[in-house]
C-alpha cells in the first residue's frame, strides 16, 4: 500500500511544527519508499492579522496545511493537543527525534509506532508548558544568578 509520508525537518533531523525549516514528503511503498518532494514549511509564513488580539499557533496551522496537501502520514518531534486534534483521523501520526531518513526507514519496515495521544504536554496557543520555571540548576552558581566557583571553562587560573 503507498503511502505519502511528510516530514517535518530542519536541515536532515525531525522538527517541531512551528520551527521546522521544510516539508520532506516521502513516498512508501512496501519496505522501500523514495523522497517525492520537499517545499517550505507554511508555517513559517503564517502571519497573525493585526485585528488578532490571541496569540497565533502556526503550528497548528501548519499542520493542517499540509494535511490539506494530501499527507497519508504526518511525522513530528511531538504533538502538542491542538496538533493532535486537528490531525487525528486524518492522517497516520508518528513522532520521532532524529533524522528524518531514519523515521520514514522504520515506517516503511513498520518498526515506529503511531502516536495514540498527545506527546506535549502543556502545547497549544498558550504556548505554557506545566512547570513554572523554579529550577535551580545543576552548576556552581546553583540557579541563584552568580557564579562561586572560579571561570566557566574550568581551572585555568
Amino acid at each position: 500500500m503507498k503511502l505519502r509520508v511528510a516530514i517535518l525537518c530542519t536541515e536532515g533531523y525531525v522538527d517541531s511544527p512551528g520551527r521546522a525549516q521544510q516539508v520532506c514528503v516521502y513516498e512508501v511503498d512496501g519496505g522501500t519508499y523514495k523522497l517525492a518532494e520537499t517545499y517550505a514549511n507554511p508555517a513559517l509564513f503564517i502571519e497573525r492579522p493585526a485585528s488578532v488580539s490571541v496569540p497565533l499557533h502556526r503550528g497548528v496551522r501548519g499542520v493542517k496545511a499540509i494535511l490539506d496537501k494530501g499527507a497519508d502520514a504526518l511525522v513530528l518531534r511531538g504533538f502538542g493537543e491542538y496538533e493532535f486534534k486537528l490531525a487525528k483521523g486524518k492522517a497516520k501520526l508518528y513522532a520521532f527525534e532524529g533524522r528524518a531518513d531514519e523515521a520514514v526507514s522504520l515506517i516503511a519496515h513498520g518498526s515506529l509506532p503511531e502516536v495514540t495521544a498527545p506527546t506535549e504536554i502543556g502545547e497549544g496557543p498558550r504556548g505554557r508548558g506545566m512547570g513554572g520555571g523554579r529550577g535551580r540548576g545543576m552548576g556552581m552558581g546553583g540557579g541563584a544568578g552568580g557564579s562561586r566557583g572560579g571561570p566557566c571553562w574550568g581551572n585555568e587560573g
